[in-house]
């Protein structure tokens, strides 16, 4: 069974990034622009309270990961259109994405979030 943790060590977030920016995430290659982008922004979730990632491991490979953040306005709106949302092209029958989503849910509500916005 998969099991949904929350991204806490740069070690974790350099497999992450690795795995966002993979074919085995999206099947199309990404702008160097892009790679840096996601890179960046799981890398600062580690040290932001308002802003979290969480992953599934199959083995110590990344097989899905998913962010999201508090809107600049820091008003308790929060945001998934700046972070990635992904599951490895050979895991998606298995509800990894459903499970991550739930923690992101949890995570919004817990912080007494007003909405949560998905682009």
């Amino acid at each position: 069974m998969f099991q949904v943790k929350r991204l806490k060590s740069k070690a974790v977030a350099a497999k992450i990034a690795e795995f966002l920016t993979s074919w085995d995430a999206f099947q199309q290659e990404l702008f160097q622009a892009e790679k840096e982008f996601i890179k960046r922004n799981v890398f600062e979730s580690i040290n932001d309270e308002s802003h979290a990632y969480w992953y599934v491991t199959d083995r110590d490979k990344i097989v899905g990961a998913g962010g999201v953040k508090e809107t600049n306005y820091k008003s308790g709106g929060y945001i998934m259109s700046e972070d990635y949302f992904a599951v490895h092209k050979n895991y998606r029958i298995n509800g990894i994405g459903s499970m991550i989503l739930g923690e992101i849910e949890k995570y919004v509500k817990e912080k007494k979030g007003r909405f949560l916005l998905i682009e």
